[in-house]
């Protein structure tokens, strides 16, 4: 099983890193929906709420999509890939298209730093009701971390209800925690 974020904030140094890279830690907690690895070979999942807020308004990133090892149960090894949001200290954002690749506990995370993503509207969170547009962009704005760098990091998921691994509704969430690197592949 692999569990990193489709939309989420992550809050990173890009003063910290070495010339041409930026690196970040994750915290957070994934969700699943509908159903999470255990005995069904796909998933969905976001990290933290998955979403963003805009004026008054919420919107919600596309889930990030998983595949895993059955019958026995997609814990043991799985693959996911989806777009994350990196937010920056200096408050610049970084779009990241990633795939994992996982055994076990151990996940490899690797991305590229793309233009954008479009994230869709949450009913009801718009006030007052119906002003919000159906979707909003976030755009790549780092100038530490711009489109086309390489994203590389290692994470790790734990949970405090492994049985979830041997059901048919799966795990409905796990905790995360990790290092990602962000830099020119050139």
């Amino acid at each position: 099983m692999s569990a990193l974020l489709a939309v989420s904030t992550v809050v990173g140094s890009p003063a910290v890193a070495d010339p041409g890279g930026a690196g970040c830690t994750l915290s957070g907690a994934a969700d699943f929906t509908p159903n999470g690895p255990g005995l069904q070979a796909a998933f969905g999942y976001s990290l933290a709420d998955g979403s963003v807020a805009q004026g008054t308004a919420k919107y919600q990133a596309p889930l990030a999509t998983g595949t895993g090892t059955v019958p026995a149960n997609s814990c043991a090894a799985g693959s996911t890939a989806g777009d994350a949001l990196i937010t920056w200290s200096d408050g610049s954002t970084s779009v990241v298209d990633y795939t994992t690749s996982s055994a076990g506990a151990a996940v490899s995370l690797t991305g590229t730093v793309v233009d954008s993503l479009t994230a869709t509207l949450v009913p009801g969170s718009a006030s007052p009701s119906g002003t919000a547009p159906a979707t909003h962009t976030v755009s790549s704005t780092s100038t530490a971390a711009p489109v086309g760098d390489g994203v590389q990091g290692v994470v790790a998921f734990t949970t405090d209800a492994p049985d979830g691994c041997t059901t048919d509704p799966g795990l409905t969430g796990v905790a995360v925690e990790g290092i990602v690197g962000v830099g020119s592949t050139a």
